[in-house]
């Protein structure tokens, strides 16, 4: 659950990140060319895995999802599934 959360934190930008890089623009100031975006596609995040890792990444978000770390969303049934920051992502995850 650690590892899938350090990772997300890499490639997905917390709601503060993304309000202070909203009030960089609104202050003239040019974005960063890498700004992390705000949410993550689980099929763009599976894709190149095998279906024992994805299923294992799936575990992992759905534990996340419980403990209010991330957010998740799926339009349709069998659709893509939207990942988002939630309550604590920016709080370190239980050591168990």
């Amino acid at each position: 659950t650690a590892k899938v959360l350090a990772m997300l934190k890499r490639n997905m930008a917390s709601p503060e990140e993304a309000a202070a890089a909203a009030g960089e623009e609104k202050e003239g100031e040019d974005a960063a060319t890498n700004e992390k975006p705000t949410q993550l596609s689980y099929d763009q995040l599976s894709s190149g895995c095998s279906r024992r890792t994805a299923a294992g990444v799936f575990f992992e978000l759905l534990q996340l999802k419980n403990w209010d770390f991330i957010e998740v969303d799926q339009e349709e049934a069998y659709g893509d599934i939207t990942i988002s920051a939630g309550n604590r992502f920016a709080e370190r995850p239980p050591s168990n």
